[in-house]
């Protein structure tokens, strides 16, 4: 019984290997029908994709950056009062334009006009001192030149004498001190006007009043605001750029970035350009100033900016349409026909290193594609490297006008 069950298992194995065998031999045939014929003429092979190509084009260009920013006015300034006291006038409201020196606020001076009266007195009473102190001066001297004649003729005591001189001295002290007392109270005067003036709160620029800090009446101290205002005529861009830029704005011409605003519906050309050497530690990013004229008032400070900024000078670039970038973990790719074997062409994948995309083209840097390189642009999502492919030159859509057209337009 064991011998005639070994042999049913040797029958059995010899029956599987046959028929894997026979398996094995069927797939490896129909897998070799199945490869497309060298010379292109076999049957049941891959057909080829049909796909669109576009020549790489090489133009002199100017790698630009997009970057976004706050509008600010070029001076704002807290105008704040120099004298305390009460307002007495308010001249000015929110959104008032108004021009350098022109008052925005009185405050009250009568408190101020007593002390001018009482210093003008002052001065007064400091200049009778002094013609009264020049007059004893004058009688001292003649004095002391007629007690000195007599001395020498040994007509008085000496110590008449010395006390004529001693009177001489003293008056010349009371006159000095009387034109320095002179001197005090006309400072103290021209003080005082001084301070008279600054009773009047002007504009130091000319500009816009964006905020009252104060009403009529209320009492404001030294140094306290009167209004905030915001100048006119120009302004400027605060811009944040990426940090590995900062040494190519150094070749970029003010008139070259492009600026543009909420509510301005054309773009905006800067007249200077200012680089914040300064970079931030957690954006990694630095400032540009890009300073505006604005004679018409049109921009409006807090508001939004968009600015698009070239960076160095123009150089050769080759460049794509966008539609012909692909992405991969590897990096950024193409498919282009390649020619080089019998039979259709088939897609080829160059490598590729995008700089920036600009107006559905893309610039690439150099080394990749050379100038008239055929780029496939459509039918490429699903490509292959190797794949066949029957490639066709792109066609404009904007077709031009048959001569029938033509003649009817001419009529």
């Amino acid at each position: 019984m064991s011998n005639s069950n070994s042999t049913r298992t040797a029958i059995g194995w010899v029956v599987v290997l046959f028929i894997l065998t026979v398996t094995a031999w069927f797939g490896w045939k129909a897998l070799n029908d199945a490869k497309p014929d060298a010379g292109g003429k076999g049957g049941g092979g891959r057909p080829p994709s049909a796909v669109i190509f576009r020549p790489a084009e090489k133009r002199e260009i100017v790698e630009t950056l997009t970057a976004t920013g706050t509008l600010r006015a070029t001076r704002r300034a807290e105008v704040a009062a120099i004298e305390s006291g009460a307002i007495e006038s308010l001249s000015v409201d929110e959104g008032d334009a108004v021009e350098a020196g022109a008052v925005l606020a009185k405050i009250d001076a009568r408190r101020l006009e007593a002390q001018l009266q009482e210093a003008s007195a002052g001065l007064t009473s400091a200049k009778a001192e002094l013609a009264q102190r020049e007059a004893e001066q004058e009688r001292a001297v003649q004095d002391e030149e007629m007690m000195r004649g007599l001395w020498d003729q040994r007509a008085v005591a000496e110590r008449e004498y010395l006390d004529s001189l001693r009177e001489m001295k003293v008056a010349e002290a009371r006159t000095r001190a009387a034109k320095e007392m002179i001197e005090a109270a006309a400072k103290r005067l021209e003080l005082l006007e001084v301070r008279q003036k600054d009773l009047e709160v002007r504009a130091p620029f000319a500009g816009r009043v964006v905020v009252r800090h104060t009403e009529l009446g209320e009492w404001v101290s030294e140094g306290a605001p009167v209004v905030t205002l915001v100048s006119t005529g120009e302004a400027e861009a605060w811009l944040q750029l990426p940090e590995r830029h900062a040494s190519l704005l150094r070749e970029t011409s003010p008139a070259q970035v492009e600026l543009k605003f909420s509510g301005v519906g054309e773009s905006i050309s800067a007249d200077k350009l200012t680089v914040i050497p300064e970079i931030d530690g957690g954006s990694r990013r630095f400032t540009l100033v890009a300073h505006i004229p604005d004679p018409e008032n049109r921009l409006t400070p807090g508001s939004s900016v968009t600015a698009t900024v070239p960076l160095g000078e123009a150089v050769p670039r080759v460049i794509v349409p966008t539609d012909a970038i692909l992405t991969s973990y590897a990096g950024n790719y193409v498919f282009v026909p390649d020619r080089s074997g019998e039979g259709p062409p088939t897609a080829k994948r160059v490598d590729v290193q995008l700089l920036f995309e600009r107006a559905g083209e893309a610039v690439l840097a150099d080394g990749a594609l050379e100038e008239g390189a055929e780029v496939i642009v459509e039918g490429n999502e699903r490509l292959m490297p190797g794949a066949p492919i029957a490639p066709k030159p792109w066609v404009s859509k904007e077709a031009p006008p048959t001569a029938e057209k033509e003649t009817a337009q001419a009529r």
